[in-house]
């Protein structure tokens, strides 16, 4: 599930971070887009868990878990998109061959 959570956060990262100008307003955006994506792949993953037939997990211990990798992926969101900005900010201050 986790892998899910944060694979889905980087991508929209990568494809929101790569296409918007540079700017402290655009990266907030950048990572309010990625929060948004940790919680829409929160709730799918959760979902699919839940819906997914005969669960080993207890649906409480599967709400705990769902709540603990958004918080992880909330909080490592910020250092994702700083990281991408500072690279499609160097790409776009690099001198063309």
């Amino acid at each position: 599930m986790i892998i899910f959570i944060f694979g889905l956060s980087i991508v929209v990262s990568q494809l929101i971070c790569t296409r918007l100008p540079t700017g402290f307003l655009y990266s907030l955006l950048a990572w309010l887009c990625t929060v948004v994506a940790a919680f829409a792949a929160t709730v799918m993953a959760f979902l699919a868990v839940y819906f997914a037939g005969p669960a080993a997990v207890a649906p409480n211990e599967l709400v705990a878990s769902s709540a603990i990798n958004f918080t992880e992926a909330f909080l490592l969101s910020p250092f994702v998109v700083w990281f991408l900005r500072r690279k499609a900010r160097r790409q776009a201050a690099a001198p063309e061959a």
